[in-house]
């Protein structure tokens, strides 16, 4: 009996011819290959000749036995120089096939002239026909057994467990995802999940597909899930989330394709989800070809090139292929990271691109005069500005000093070197501020509406092009240095608490790549005073983004009802100059643009105002640190802040 098991136990062989192929050298190796080939040939001709017996023609045994000894001799010959035994077998895969049926014509070929003058007949075609039919489909199957041997064995020799994974998504993929892990022989892709119903029952890599709803029924035997659909909603990828999370499984996601097919990372190289896969929103539709008209063989200034967004304006403006990019940053170590990022990332273009690292201060008119003077400017984002509440808050003067100065020191410069395009990021917060940094944001705001008012002026009385100022306003970026999603990351990796200031707080947010992406967009349609604001998606309570960002992290809330949880939640009410909620309109109405996430702001403005004269006055307030009379100017050029300001 046991030795009837032993007969027909596959895996005993298979651990036999894994054994043996082990102990071999690489020529011993390729040698027994070689020899299998021959046994496969033989096998193919006298199973040829069978099947079409009765019409080859080749009655005689002998002139058989010869032509057996030619193809023997031919296949000898021909499969080592053609490169038959350089693949790897553990990783065949289909293109060493198709080189295998290339192969077989050739041997066919060979054969059928050889016979045709020893024997002076040419022998049915029939028979090649089926000869290169058996062979190939013989030497394609042992390569495959093999393979599929040598994968087994090398997972089954490692010391750790092999990992049961699900895959969500069985497209392409899934599927390639599938491969991948299989390669590594880490992983046992033990089911498919997918919610197209024509996919249902029917298998991928003979793993069968499920219906997401009946992960309940396979959890028991899956360790870890795996999102495999780029294209999948962050809405629907949050309800995945939390369906796989509630079960007790870890749920992660491949890369993107932007990092695939730019060569970053692998397609098995698997992330955690993070809270910012969650929020942002989807890929945003922008039109390349119109984006590069603005960039594309240009020199383009960022100021604050070392900050959150100008770190990401300069890497997507890297990839426009601009003539020269002007990183200005009056950070040191800043500056000094993003100089090295892009030059690593500019060797790998088309088109090389100058990187030029500028320290100094945005703020020192004459410097940036000079700057875009000697350096032929086209374009300048201009994301450097104090945006920390709480900081500006504490720093007043040097907050409004530099926000205003910067935004007018760039303006001023912009129009004496004749730019193109003067592209100024704005707040959210500079909507009826509540805060000196949200005033001081809308005291540059109608600055760049001024400049952009004479500068249209200036344009119709001369008729000469002049620079295009305009503004884009939006709101929270997830990432970003002040935001709250790293600091709640922070306070969860020391164990808690998570602090928030009050519960009914609401915030929008995007990803810094899409707010980017939108910037770039607004500034092809930018053509002068105009003010874009950016689509902001739904708000998010920050009270339920402290619990989600906890789940995330796999681990509790500690409250009443559960005491044993991991990490507390305490309010500690709102700060000086914090709103619940945030807005993007001033007054007015917005009117849609050719991009559906893009809108633009229409407001009215004080025509009693003389800015530039109360412009100076704070500008000397300021320098000699006259905080008091300071803010009752900044008061009085924005209105709005004072009603909801008790500043004297």
């Amino acid at each position: 009996m046991l030795i009837m098991k032993k007969l027909f136990n596959l895996s005993f062989y298979q651990k036999q011819i894994f054994c043996i192929l082990s102990s071999l050298n690489l020529l011993q190796r390729k040698t027994i290959i070689l020899l299998i080939d021959i046994v496969l040939l033989v096998f193919s001709m006298y199973l040829s000749r069978w099947l079409v017996f009765d019409r080859l023609q080749l009655n005689n045994i002998s002139n058989f036995t010869n032509l057996l000894l030619i193809s023997i001799f031919i296949v000898s010959i021909l499969y080592p120089s053609t490169g038959q035994y350089k693949s790897l077998t553990r990783y065949i895969g289909s293109i060493e096939i198709y080189k295998l049926l290339a192969r077989n014509v050739l041997v066919v070929l060979a054969l059928a002239f050889i016979s045709n003058i020893v024997f002076n007949k040419l022998l049915s075609l029939r028979f090649w026909f089926a000869l290169w039919i058996i062979l190939s489909a013989l030497n394609g199957t042992i390569r495959f057994i093999l393979r599929d041997i040598l994968l087994y064995y090398f997972s089954q020799s490692k010391e750790n467990k092999l990992i049961r994974v699900a895959i969500y998504g069985a497209g392409r993929s899934g599927a390639q995802l599938a491969a991948s892990l299989r390669l590594t022989s880490k992983y046992i892709v033990e089911a498919f999940l997918d919610d197209d119903p024509s996919l249902w029952q029917r298998s991928l890599y003979g793993i069968k597909i499920y219906p997401f709803k009946s992960f309940k029924k396979i959890r028991g035997r899956i360790e870890q899930v795996y999102l495999a659909i780029p294209s999948l909603s962050n809405k629907n990828k949050g309800l995945i989330f939390e369906q796989v999370r509630k079960s007790g499984v870890d749920i992660y996601e491949m890369p993107s394709i932007d990092d695939l097919t730019n060569g970053r990372v692998k397609i098995d190289s698997l992330k955690p989800i993070e809270v910012e896969d969650l929020l942002g929103r989807n890929s945003v539709n922008t039109n390349p070809y119109l984006v590069e008209s603005v960039i594309s063989r240009k020199v383009v200034c960022i100021t604050g090139a070392g900050g959150s967004i100008g770190s990401e304006l300069s890497r997507q403006v890297l990839k426009l292929q601009p003539t020269k990019i002007i990183l200005l940053d009056i950070s040191e170590i800043n500056l000094y990271k993003i100089h090295q990022e892009l030059s690593s990332y500019n060797q790998y273009l088309e088109i090389e691109t100058i990187i030029k690292p500028v320290l100094g201060n945005a703020a020192d008119g004459n410097f940036v005069k000079e700057l875009f003077t000697n350096e032929n400017i086209n374009v300048v984002f201009h994301a450097a500005a104090y945006k920390h509440v709480p900081l500006v808050e504490a720093n007043p003067v040097q907050g409004i000093s530099n926000n205003l100065l910067s935004t007018k020191a760039i303006c001023e410069a912009a129009r004496e070197a004749k730019l193109q395009k003067a592209i100024f990021i704005s707040t959210d917060k500079a909507v009826r501020p509540t805060n000196i940094m949200g005033a001081s944001k809308r005291l540059a705001e109608l600055i760049v509406h001024q400049y952009a008012k004479e500068e249209g002026y200036s344009q119709h009385q001369s008729n000469i092009s002049s620079t295009s100022y305009s503004l884009v306003r939006f709101g929270n970026v997830l990432g970003s240095s002040g935001s709250v999603v790293p600091k709640f990351k922070s306070q969860i990796a020391n164990g808690g608490p998570i602090t928030v200031t009050h519960e009914e707080v609401i915030r929008y947010f995007m990803t810094i790549s899409e707010a980017v992406e939108l910037v770039l967009q607004a500034a092809v349609m930018s053509t002068g005073g105009e003010i874009f604001l950016l689509e902001m998606g739904e708000p998010v309570k920050i009270i339920d983004l402290a619990k989600q960002m906890i789940s995330l992290s796999g681990l509790t809330i500690k409250n009443e009802a559960n005491p044993q949880g991991d990490i507390e939640i305490i309010k500690t009410g709102l700060r000086p100059g914090e709103k619940l909620y945030e807005e993007l309109l001033i007054n007015g109405e917005s009117l849609p643009t050719k991009h559906p996430l893009i809108f633009k702001a229409i407001e009215s403005y004080s025509e009693d105002l003389d800015l530039w004269s109360k412009v100076k006055e704070l500008e000397a307030l300021l320098k000699s640190n006259d905080l008091e009379n300071s803010l009752r100017i900044l008061a009085e050029i924005v209105p709005d802040w004072k009603s909801k300001q008790n500043i004297l």
